[in-house]
């Protein structure tokens, strides 16, 4: 296909569908264009107020600039649709602007002014609805709402507001807001995978062709079609049946075995360590072979398998083990310190550690103290031996995530 033919490259006639979305930079540009008429109106009849303003003198504002401008952008920023059926009543409006229009969705205020504009056209020379919308106020509700009303648009990011009638665009994008507020969510998988084999979310794509696929033709409607099957998709993953959950009594005090309190005590100084927000750090913990002594490697993130817990390079991990005693690292002095004391100390001593280790993982760190709780009931984590284990997935640690930003 030459450039030439391509139907994007060159502009298309006629108006835009209602159900293709409008972005918020549209809706405040509209905004602050209908502001630009109201200081230009005042202005041009040096009126103390909008209500003051005289209606029969309506052809004096036709040649205004900003008058010109909120015409042509109302059209330019998709508020005048090629597929309403009726139209918004403006003598309501007009008779009680904030118990009309206050009330209004955002696909009902985008009606109005599709209706605002058609009606300024079909009055034909003989009037000025728009001046009338001036008048009685309604057009300043619209402009207050569109300027403050955060539930009009859909996030700070720019993303569109969705027409209510799209019911399952509006649900997928509803639920993909409503995932985006947690900022970080933990994922199973499995039932994204099941969800997405199950056709969650094809009832977007469904809607949008019942409507004659005219939303699939625009950069805006796949964007907005998109994000709402991401949101049905998403929300099945974090929203099904809980996993089995192991409650245990409060730990009161230490444990009497010195052998299992120094264990705990190297699980505890982890646990500081992701507090402070080093939560890239992970342990390898088991048995040795002569099965006598348990073990306990601590590495960063990028060197731990998908399984979670398997050490890449050994080499690059420290380990201690409970018959090592209290020299922890092989650490001398390190007998009488307590896990926040250890903690600082590895910060210290552990350089690169510290650097590759910056970093949130909400969900290694949510297994982590649930895994904590365990030990200090006598359950210490035991990854590999000499002998068959029988994991359970969900007391199994969580695979590694891939590390957004740069490290300090």
């Amino acid at each position: 296909m030459s450039k030439s033919d391509d139907a994007y490259s060159r502009p298309v006639a006629g108006y835009p569908s209602r159900r293709l979305p409008v972005f918020n930079v549209q809706v405040r540009f509209v905004a602050r264009l209908i502001e630009d008429l109201e200081r230009s109106i005042t202005r041009l009849f040096a009126a103390p107020s909008l209500e003051r303003i005289p209606l029969d003198r309506f052809k004096e504002v036709w040649d205004l600039p900003a008058y010109q401008l909120f015409c042509e952008g109302s059209y330019a920023c998709g508020f005048v649709c090629n597929d309403y059926d009726d139209f918004f009543d403006l003598r309501a409006a007009n008779a009680d602007p904030r118990a009309t229009l206050n009330a209004c969705s955002f696909a009902d205020l985008r009606h109005y002014l599709h209706t605002l504009q058609r009606a300024e056209r079909w009055a034909d020379g003989y009037s000025s609805p728009i001046l009338e919308a001036l008048a009685s106020g309604s057009l300043t509700v619209v402009k207050d709402r569109f300027l403050s009303d955060e539930t009009l648009v859909a996030d700070s990011d720019g993303s569109p507001p969705v027409d209510t009638q799209d019911r399952a665009l509006r649900e997928g994008h509803d639920l993909l807001v409503a995932l985006r507020s947690h900022r970080t969510i933990t994922v199973d998988m499995q039932k994204l995978d099941s969800a997405a084999s199950a056709g969650v979310g094809f009832d977007v794509i469904m809607e949008g062709m019942e409507n004659g696929g005219v939303g699939f033709y625009d950069g805006k409607g796949i964007s907005i079609a998109m994000r709402a099957i991401a949101g049905k998709l998403l929300w099945s993953a974090v929203t099904a049946e809980k996993l089995a959950v192991d409650v245990r009594p409060v730990s009161l005090t230490p444990a009497s075995d010195p052998v299992l309190r120094r264990a705990v005590r190297l699980l505890s100084m982890v646990h500081e360590l992701h507090k402070a927000g080093y939560q890239l750090l992970r342990i390898s913990a088991g048995m040795a072979p002569s099965g006598n002594h348990w073990r306990c490697y601590v590495t960063t993130a990028d060197n731990v398998a998908q399984n979670g817990w398997e050490i890449i390079d050994e080499g690059i991990a420290l380990r201690y083990s409970t018959g090592d005693g209290g020299r922890f690292f092989g650490w001398d002095d390190a007998e009488g310190m307590d896990a926040r004391r250890l903690a600082a100390t590895f910060l210290d001593r552990f350089p690169e550690m510290k650097r590759k280790g910056a970093g949130n993982d909400w969900a290694y760190a949510g297994w982590f103290t649930s895994m904590l709780g365990a030990a200090e009931n006598g359950e210490l984590p035991i990854f590999f031996a000499d002998y068959e284990l029988k994991p359970v997935r969900h007391q199994m640690p969580p695979a590694p995530i891939n590390v957004v930003g740069s490290q300090a």
